[in-house]
C-alpha cells in the first residue's frame, strides 16, 4: 500500500517536471545560467520589484505592531521618541540598500550574459549578434583554446528550476588554426528531492545525444565531487586521471566512449 502511494507521488512529480532548453537571451523565467571562466552558476529569479515589496510592507507592519509597542514597555519614556524616530528610518534604509544590491546583481548578470556567453542550439555553433568568442589560455603550451556552449538543459517544475546540465566543446588550436574539438559536460546539478526519480540520467542523456548528433566520438566531464563518481560510472564513464591541486586530490576527469555506449544500447 505504501509502495503504491510512493509510485503515485513519483508519477505526479514527473508530470509536473519538464526538460527545457534554456536560451540565455530569455530573462528571468526560472533560472539564470552564466558561463563564466568555465564555471556554471545558477541564480534564482531576481524579481526586485515583486520580492522586495512584500518584505517592506511586512516589515513596516511588524515594526508598527510589534517592535515599537514592545519597546515602549522596555525602554524608558525618555528614549522612546528616539527609538520611534530611528527604527523606521533604519528599516527603510536597509530595505533601500537591499533593493540596490538586487538591482546591481541583476545588471551584473545581464552584463555577464552579453559578454561571456556564447550560446547556440543549431546543428553547429554560430555566433550571436551581440556575443564574441570566449577563449582561455592553456598555460602548458601557450596555445589558445576556444570554448563554445552547445546547449543547456534545465529541469523545470512550473517556474522552479530543479537541475541543469550544459554541453560545451573546446578546441585546442594548432599551428594551422584547425584544432581538434573535444566535447565536455559541465557539472550536472540536480535537486536532491528528485534525484531518485532518475532525472539526472535524463539530463545527462540529453547532453550525450546532442554530442553524438554533432559527430562526437567521446565526451568528458570533470567530476568535482567524488560522491558523484558512481553516477557516472554506471553510465559507462571511465576514469582518466585525477586533477591535483595544492590541497590534494579534489576532482577527477572521466570520459565516455559514445560509440561504445551506442553499441551497448
Amino acid at each position: 500500500m505504501g509502495s503504491s502511494r510512493m509510485r503515485d507521488d513519483e508519477k505526479e512529480s514527473e508530470d509536473d517536471i519538464c526538460i527545457d532548453v534554456y536560451d540565455s537571451d530569455r530573462d528571468g523565467e526560472a533560472v539564470g545560467l552564466l558561463w563564466a571562466d568555465g564555471i556554471l552558476e545558477m541564480f534564482p529569479p531576481l524579481y526586485a520589484e515583486t520580492a522586495l515589496h512584500p518584505t517592506v510592507v511586512g516589515g513596516m507592519v511588524a515594526l508598527e505592531a510589534v517592535i515599537i509597542p514592545l519597546s515602549s514597555h522596555i525602554v524608558t519614556p525618555r528614549y522612546r521618541h528616539v527609538i520611534m524616530a530611528v527604527l523606521p528610518g533604519l528599516f527603510l534604509g536597509v530595505s533601500c540598500l537591499a533593493f540596490l544590491l538586487v538591482a546591481a546583481l541583476k545588471i551584473h548578470i545581464r552584463w555577464s550574459k552579453k559578454t561571456r556567453i556564447e550560446t547556440t542550439f543549431g546543428d553547429a555553433p554560430q555566433k550571436s549578434h551581440h556575443q564574441s568568442d570566449t577563449t582561455t589560455t592553456n598555460n602548458n603550451n601557450n596555445k589558445q583554446k576556444k570554448k563554445e556552449i552547445i546547449g543547456q538543459w534545465v529541469l523545470l517544475r512550473k517556474t522552479q528550476a530543479l537541475g541543469c546540465v550544459t554541453l560545451y566543446r573546446e578546441e585546442d588550436a594548432s599551428d594551422d588554426g584547425q584544432g581538434e574539438w573535444r566535447f565536455w559536460i559541465s557539472h550536472l546539478t540536480i535537486a536532491p528531492s528528485i534525484r531518485r526519480l532518475g532525472w539526472g540520467d535524463r539530463l545527462a542523456s540529453k547532453a550525450e545525444a546532442k554530442a553524438r548528433e554533432m559527430g562526437a566520438s567521446s565526451i568528458r566531464i570533470l567530476v568535482g565531487n567524488v560522491k558523484s563518481k558512481p553516477f557516472w560510472l554506471q553510465r559507462g564513464y571511465k576514469t582518466l586521471y585525477p586533477r591535483w591541486t595544492w590541497l590534494g586530490h579534489e576532482s577527477i576527469y572521466m570520459e565516455l566512449d559514445l560509440k561504445e555506449k551506442e553499441d551497448q544500447d
